[in-house]
């Protein structure tokens, strides 16, 4: 047996140059199979990138619920609906049917067999008062028949009057006839349901003339001085448009020049307002006022006008009447007077049309 030994500086020169030599096989792999990925991702065969469109149409306005969605799509293997109402679909032309009004956000998703997408989205709108209203005709005595007034296919009519914010059912029918309100107004409630069983529900106030349509929350609302925390605070103006008898606007220190503005995109003929009164301190409401209209918000034309008014319970509503055929952009309330105090409040105010006698 023959031994050999070698010196320490021989040892370490041999081990150098062997992992100089697994370094150059090592680089040798690794540029040979990165030749061969290369060769084989320039043959897979590029796909052009998907595109996402569709259209959108309401089958009929007999059933303003269903609506049909034609995908116009290019380039894609797979497609999937997302109708914003927890249903989804997922093939090209569905049709769909929404159970009942508000705003859908329609989502279509399409992907190739490499994975890229593309989505497009689209917002629908199933409005209450654009489907549904109630006609009033006077028909006998005293009497007031109230039917629906629509287009679309109804299986059911349900009938409530509201009573303390406690909706009673009072018929499930296509038409009722109710006594109508003397000097007041009620309100009064139908619930219908289609043929596919979508349900739109609407309120309208009944007066001894018809229905009176509450304009308020279609202008643009705005104080010319507001509740020292802002107009979205407990007690800040915009409860004044809230709908709620419950909440109030309270203003500090009321200098007799408030005034109450609504705005509207096109000129509107008002005829009617209704004033809630806060739930306390009776020196806090108004007792002068009257109601202004404009087209340019700087000459105004006084169409009603209160003085020593005075409130004989909390939370009570009032509505006042007057003679308009002219249609203005601008209405205010200006309130120059309250019954003591420097302490103004109210809970709501609500802009009418009533129908002509």
């Amino acid at each position: 047996m023959k031994i050999t030994i070698m010196s320490t500086k021989a040892f370490k020169i041999k081990l150098k140059r062997n992992r100089l030599k697994y370094i150059i096989i090592l680089g040798m792999i690794l540029f040979f199979n990165s030749c061969k990925d290369k060769k084989e991702v320039s043959n897979v065969e590029e796909l052009p990138n998907p595109t996402a469109n569709f259209t959108s149409a309401e089958v009929s306005e007999k059933d303003p619920f269903t609506y049909k969605f034609i995908s116009q799509s290019e380039n894609y293997k797979n497609i999937f609906w997302d109708f914003g109402d927890d249903s989804v679909a997922y093939d090209e032309t569905p049709l769909h049917t929404f159970s009942t009004t508000g705003e859908y956000r329609i989502k279509l998703v399409v992907k190739n067999e490499l994975k890229d997408w593309a989505q497009n989205e689209e917002i629908i709108k199933i409005e209450a008062d654009s489907i549904l209203d109630i006609q009033a005709q006077k028909h006998s005595g005293t009497l007031m028949r109230l039917s629906p007034k629509t287009s679309m296919d109804i299986d059911s009519a349900f009938w409530y009057r509201d009573s303390s914010s406690n909706p009673v059912l009072i018929d499930i029918a296509s038409s009722i006839d109710v006594s109508a309100p003397t000097g007041s107004l009620e309100n009064y409630t139908l619930k219908v349901k289609t043929k596919k069983k979508s349900v739109v529900q609407i309120n309208r106030l009944l007066s001894e003339r018809g229905i009176v349509y509450d304009v308020t929350n279609s202008g643009v609302f705005s104080v010319s001085a507001e509740n020292s925390s802002g107009k979205d605070a407990s007690e800040g103006s915009l409860k004044l448009i809230d709908n709620l008898k419950t909440t109030k606007f309270l203003l500090f220190n009321f200098a007799g020049n408030l005034w109450i503005e609504f705005k509207y995109y096109n000129p509107t003929i008002i005829s009617a307002y209704s004033l809630t009164t806060g739930n306390d301190a009776p020196s806090r409401d108004p007792k002068d006022w009257y109601m202004a209209g404009s087209n340019d918000g700087i000459d105004w034309k006084v169409l009603d006008q209160h003085s020593e008014e005075h409130f004989s319970e909390r939370r009570m509503s009032v509505t006042y009447l007057f003679n308009n055929k002219t249609p203005y952009r601008y209405y205010r309330l200006f309130i120059t007077e309250i019954n003591s105090g420097t302490l103004f409040q109210m809970s709501e105010l609500r802009m009418l049309q009533f129908p002509s006698e």
